[in-house]
Formats: structure tokens, sequence, C-alpha cells
């Protein structure tokens, strides 16, 4: 009886596996690759800002930071007091993750000094307290210049 020669593959390798990718990979959108982000925010001002972000059509957080740090939102310093944020301050702050492009994140540290804020999680924090508003840009051009 004649032997038949078998062909040890390394473990865990499938020769047919690279041809069976029927997928091109993740989805690019505005052109780069978002990268993970965190920040701290209460969770009062987290609620509120899940609430804004409803409220200009946004589908999660990361789209609407994503849309501000890109200008189709547009951030302005509130003229009415509120004591919220001074509680606010008091208040334990929460790590949250999101994912936004390079270019949006580096824009939104102008944002966040253009309105007096410290950082971005400080700006984000502002924003749910009512201290920044919101405003949805309604023409087709982003209201920073790129």
């Amino acid at each position: 009886m004649k032997r038949k020669k078998i062909r040890v593959q390394p473990q865990g390798f499938n020769p047919k596996s690279l041809e069976n990718l029927n997928r091109s990979g993740k989805k690019v959108y505005y052109g780069e690759e978002k990268v993970n982000r965190n920040v701290s925010v209460s969770a009062a001002a987290w609620n509120r800002l899940l609430v804004i972000a409803q409220g200009v059509e946004c589908p999660s957080l990361s789209e609407f930071v994503e849309q501000l740090g890109r200008g189709y939102l547009l951030a302005t310093a509130s003229s009415r007091q509120t004591q919220l944020l001074e509680l606010q301050k008091r208040e334990n702050k929460m790590r949250h993750s999101m994912t936004v492009t390079q270019s949006a994140w580096a824009k939104l540290h102008m944002i966040a000094k253009g309105v007096g804020a410290r950082s971005i999680s400080d700006l984000l924090e502002r924003i749910g307290a009512g201290k920044v508003e919101v405003e949805v840009v309604t023409d087709d051009q982003p209201a920073l210049a790129t």
C-alpha cells in the first residue's frame, strides 16, 4: 500500500483563509481613521450631553463631538448665568470613551480656548451645564476655517 504524503501547516494557519475574506475592512469616515479618546465628565453633564446630541440629530456622542470639532455645530458662550457648573465641580467625574478623528480633536482644543474652557473635558462639562450653547450651522460650510 502506498503512503499518502501529508503536508503539515503551522498551527492556526489556513491557506484558504485569505481567499475567503470578502470585506475590505473598516469604513473610514471624514477621510481619516478615528482614534479612541477619553474625557472626564460628571454623570449629570454626560446625560445632558446625550440629550443635546439627540436634539441636533447626532446618533452618538462621538459623532456629536466630531461634528463640533469639524465646525458643523457652533459652540458659543452662553449669556445666561447658571450655578449648575459650580455644583458639577463638586460632583465626581467619570471617564468616558469616544472615537474622534485627529483633526477634529485638534480643532476642539481651539473651540475650548475660544469659550474659556481649560480642556476638552471642561468644554463638554460646560456644554452639559448650559454655560456653552451649541447651534447647528445652517449653511453647507463649516463654521471653522480648515
